[in-house]
């Protein structure tokens, strides 16, 4: 009987883990972004959930995910916006899908460049999947292990390249008159390729800039195009 009773304990604790991580009933969808790659723009599937957290992780209580999947290499990667109201439709889908944040497939890795004020967030994901749906429940069961410690929206940790301060605050506002709140913001990434070792985005506010990073995603130069990159 305690034999027993010891069996019982253990698979509750197992059930309770389990449950900490659950999918919202309804909120799973299946949709597809466009990425950049060497052989121009492709198309990557992607799934799109919500996700409640029990016992909530500091103030999380629900959070939206995205898993993004690439069908050749078996690589993806996901990540997270805490839902502040049940809702809130705020999600880094929208921004892969409107083209304020950019996913470049590459042969090593998808890395994924995200423009946060002055600053660009560049992440490399070389995890493997089997497919879309093993990507998705691989997201959700390491969501569940980092619970304790999930702080960050991304499951790995990123590069910032701080690019403000080269490209200057007029790509985003007009100098005169002068604004005191003027944030810069990238309202389009318009390409990202590599050249060589180096990579070259192209970023669209008031004008077209073009960004050449190093094989590290250091800075090395940036310009104004005198004419918008289709």
């Amino acid at each position: 009987m305690r034999h027993a009773s010891v069996l019982l304990m253990l698979w509750c604790l197992a059930l309770f883990a389990q449950e900490r991580v659950a999918t919202v009933l309804g909120s799973e969808s299946r949709t597809a972004i466009s990425a950049f790659s060497s052989l121009g723009e492709v198309v990557l599937p992607a799934i799109h959930l919500r996700l409640e957290l029990n016992p909530p992780t500091r103030s999380e209580h629900l959070i939206d995910v995205v898993v993004v999947y690439d069908p050749q290499s078996g690589r993806y990667f996901w990540v997270y916006t805490p839902v502040t109201d049940a809702a809130d439709n705020g999600s880094y889908l929208n921004d892969l899908q409107n083209g304020t944040e950019g996913v470049y497939v590459g042969s090593t890795a998808l890395v994924n460049f995200i423009s946060l004020g002055p600053n660009f967030e560049i992440q490399e994901h070389g995890r493997r999947a089997d497919s879309l749906d093993a990507a998705e429940r691989a997201a959700i069961d390491e969501i569940r292990k980092q619970l304790p410690k999930l702080t960050d929206s991304y499951e790995t940790g990123f590069k910032v390249v701080n690019v403000s301060r080269d490209v200057g605050s007029g790509f985003a506002c007009e100098p005169y008159p002068p604004r005191a709140n003027c944030g810069f913001g990238v309202k389009r990434i318009v390409s990202v390729s590599r050249e060589g070792d180096d990579w070259r985005l192209v970023i669209r506010n008031r004008w077209d800039q073009e960004i050449i990073l190093d094989s590290q995603f250091k800075l090395v130069s940036t310009r104004r195009l005198p004419n918008p990159e289709k």
